[in-house]
């Protein structure tokens, strides 16, 4: 009866071993004092460590000094059973690249009555980089709208204006800001609409 227990929970260990290392986000188990008790596959693809090197190891390896305070107040505040909302925090790789994450952590209690931090953090690089782009689009084309020698707006479903540029509010003597949110009915005399 002892060795199917064994066996029972050594096929657990190991489906739990390959669910923690399959998930796409950095996992990270810590310790109520900050060290490191276990982190998955995606943590070692991303930051470059083997799993050995973080094992037993502080926060301080992977924190920036400027917020480590920040990181251990968290634990702090999981001890005293606060719920952490989701935060950006960035890690510091083996090479020394800087990387974003946004992370969410939650505490439990382990056999021994010890806090065990669970961290997830998600790299944000790819998603960063994006909304660099959408953002330099979204200037070029406020750039090309205003820098326009005809009338542009644009109206929402409830025909209230949503976006003028200079020029057409120039025709109507007033700002965009004045604008923006009316109807063409209060804006434009009669003879216009």
């Amino acid at each position: 009866m002892g060795d199917h227990k064994k066996i029972l929970s050594s096929s657990t260990e190991e489906r739990f071993r390959r669910l923690f290392d399959a998930q796409p986000d950095c996992v990270f188990h810590i310790s109520g004092d900050g060290l490191f008790l276990d982190v998955n596959k995606t943590v070692t693809d991303i930051l470059g460590y083997r799993r050995e090197e973080l094992i037993g190891k502080s926060l301080r390896m992977l924190v920036p000094d400027e917020s480590i305070e920040d990181s251990f107040d968290k634990i702090r505040q999981l001890q005293l059973g606060v719920k952490i909302e989701s935060y950006r925090k960035n890690f510091i790789a083996k090479d020394g690249e800087s990387i974003p994450f946004e992370i969410t952590v939650s505490g439990s209690l382990s056999e021994e009555g010890e806090l065990i931090v669970q961290s997830i953090a998600r790299d944000l690089r790819e998603q960063l980089e994006v909304e660099k782009k959408l953002l330099h689009s979204q200037n070029l084309l406020n750039t090309l709208i205003e820098s326009a020698v005809d009338a542009i707006w644009m109206k929402d479903r409830n025909l209230r204006f949503t976006l003028v540029n200079s020029y057409f509010a120039n025709i109507l003597g007033m700002s965009p800001q004045q604008i923006i949110g009316r109807k063409g009915e209060e804006v434009l005399s009669k003879e216009l609409y």
